[in-house]
């Protein structure tokens, strides 16, 4: 991808940055909702989902482990020109999802790539346009995205630590372009209601548009049609001939692409469009429609538009062109004249005989006012959107690339670095001690597989730094467990006591005190955080162990490459682990897993394998 490899990054094929590489399965729609939801190309947005377009799936038709979706799955669409390559990174969504075979999942081994710089990097337009001259094969709209060539995609990969900065600067432009929309939303939907409920009171006579109609020789006009205007006439400069590109819900684009002679001009100066004109598309998307601007200057319309001068003593344009953009009965009556509901053009009738409430001059101007002012709060909160949009796309390409290096604290200082972890892994352990160490159920070993569960399922390998052993209580990593009571002991947080042969915490006078730590470590991963504390909240001491000891053994043959069976799994805790497993029933192994699958916690292959203690 890169002609020069910036210092201290490499470059590697995908599939080395991957655990998993593949389409995912074909659903099987059921008629009612069930708790099973097939992902869509249609759902796939460029860095987001819209799970609106789901469908629920037949859960009698059995679908593949590796095609659930899990938390920092990157969904590649795979199919269709124009909608191959739009890429997503999966979120928790509190549901079972899986990806249909029109999505290739990626599932990075985050290891060597975190899901949120890869995702950035693969939705990247100068990466799109690689992978569909490269990694697709067919023709035309029936073009695949081939996952042998996808898996050769070569991509610079910066260490973790500069990934994890790059991550950091993107979800910065990201959360300001999310308030943006948020506000943006707002706005509109604050002005459309207000407008509703004031047009709908029934305070005011209704009127047909046809009698607001300025008193003009052609006041309501389409054209000029055939050889009135031939395409040979058409000059680069000129007077403008406005079309639908020109004409937004509410917003006049003065982009002009079309001109005509002065000469043309004077033989078609009927079709002249006016200040304040109302003009509503016929043609594309039809039904859009807005009011001339003030300064149009000399311009006249086209075919594909119907251009109405109003009567300014009678009734305002703003407010009309705002009716027939978002009121929902001057919508009901635009589809009620189409024939079959589907608007495919306007005609004159329609317009003139669309019903309108007609309020007194003086709240006439008010309501103008209201809509010219929300409109220049909604253009300027759309015109700042596209300029982050922008600029994300300038920063994205410049720190993507690594032609522009974000700065990593303490990426000189090897020492304090290594110290980080255990810190950041006492910080964790405490926020768990926190929420449950009142209750009787919780212990040490409880605790140490709620981390360990949250360090593999989370991903939060890097930021824990731990080890897990095969021990008879495991997994378990000691050293960790170790430090972690120091530390919690030293900064005052909890105290660790044995008592009725069990480990139990007792909050010390800084109790609490690590919550500003959590909120800078893993702020970010809260809700997940807290997702799966309150799912192994009720667990007994014995079923949090054994679900801990599942995931450990499942997570290690998938890190091998094999998807084992149920018996494969229970085989791997009986025989290849410690004696002592073999103390709790088989039963209560097998019963265990379809329990985790009900509930998602489904390894992927993340981490390292589960060590084997030195004899």
């Amino acid at each position: 991808m890169l002609s020069n490899t910036p210092k201290g990054w490499q470059s590697r094929p995908l599939k080395e940055l991957a655990r998993h590489i593949s389409r995912g399965a074909a659903p099987r729609y059921a008629a009612d909702e069930t708790s099973i939801w097939a992902v869509s190309q249609k759902c796939v947005r460029d860095g987001t989902f819209n799970l609106t377009n789901c469908r629920p799936h037949d859960g009698a038709k059995a679908v593949k482990d590796v095609a659930y979706l899990q938390v920092g799955d990157i969904c590649i669409n795979s199919t269709g020109t124009g909608t191959l390559g739009r890429v997503a990174q999966w979120q928790e969504c509190g549901g079972r999802y899986f990806a249909d075979t029109h999505i290739t999942i990626v599932r990075p081994d985050t290891t060597k790539a975190l899901p949120a710089f890869l995702v950035a990097f693969l939705g990247m337009p100068s990466t799109k346009a690689i992978i569909n001259r490269d990694c697709v094969t067919g023709s035309t709209n029936q073009i695949e995205l081939s996952k042998t060539a996808l898996s050769e995609l070569i991509i610079p990969v910066p260490p973790l630590d500069e990934q994890r900065r790059i991550a950091e600067v993107l979800k910065s432009v990201d959360d300001c372009i999310a308030l943006s929309e948020e506000a943006l939303e707002a706005t509109s939907a604050k002005k459309n209601a207000l407008l509703v409920a004031i047009l709908h009171a029934g305070l005011w006579p209704i009127v047909q548009v046809g009698s607001l109609l300025a008193d003009t020789p052609i006041p309501m006009r389409s054209g000029p049609f055939g050889s009135a205007l031939l395409k040979s006439e058409l000059t680069e400069t000129g007077i403008p001939l406005l079309g639908i590109d020109n004409v937004h819900a509410e917003r006049f684009k003065n982009e002009y692409r079309r001109f005509i002679s002065e000469e043309k001009y004077r033989e078609l100066a009927r079709y002249t469009v006016f200040p304040g004109d109302v003009m509503v598309t016929i043609m594309g998307t039809v039904g859009r429609c807005c009011m001339v601007p003030e300064d149009i200057g000399r311009a006249i319309s086209s075919k594909h538009v119907w251009t109405l001068s109003i009567d300014k003593t009678l009734y305002s344009s703003a407010l009309l062109a705002w009716q027939i953009n978002h009121d929902p009965r001057v919508l009901e009556q635009l589809r009620g004249a189409a024939q079959g509901g589907i608007m495919s053009a306007i005609s004159s009738e329609t317009l003139r005989n669309l019903r309108v409430p007609q309020p007194p001059q003086e709240q006439m101007l008010e309501l103008e006012q209201l809509i010219v002012s929300a409109n220049s709060t909604i253009f300027h909160l759309e015109e700042g959107i596209a300029s982050l949009n922008r600029l994300k796309q300038l920063v994205s390409s410049d720190i993507l690339s690594g032609r522009v290096r974000v700065p990593v604290a303490n990426i000189d200082a090897p020492a304090r670095r290594a110290i980080q972890p255990a810190f950041k892994r006492a910080v964790f352990a405490a926020e768990i001690v926190h929420q449950l160490h009142q209750d009787e159920r919780f212990g040490s070993v409880k605790h140490e597989k709620i981390v360990y569960i949250c360090e593999l399922h989370l991903s939060l390998q890097i930021d824990l730094d731990r080890h897990a052993y095969k021990e008879a209580a495991g997994p378990y990593d000691p050293s960790a467990r170790r430090s972690v009571e120091k530390i919690l002991r030293q900064q005052k947080w909890y105290d660790s006591t044995k008592q009725d042969n069990r480990v139990v915490y007792a909050p010390l006078e800084a109790s609490g005190g690590h919550a500003r730590y959590f909120d800078r470590y893993f702020g970010e991963r809260r809700s997940e955080v807290q997702e799966l504390i309150d799912l192994l909240r009720p667990l007994k001491t014995q079923q949090c162990e054994i679900v801990a000891t599942l995931y450990a053994v499942w997570n290690d043959f998938l890190i091998d490459g094999r998807q084992p069976s149920d018996d494969e799994i229970v085989d791997g805790v009986l025989n290849d682990w410690t004696d002592s497993k073999r103390q709790v029933p088989e039963e209560k192994w097998r019963a265990a897993l379809p329990w985790m699958r009900e509930k998602n916690l489904i390894p992927v292959g993340r981490g390292e394998k589960t060590r084997v203690p030195a004899k």
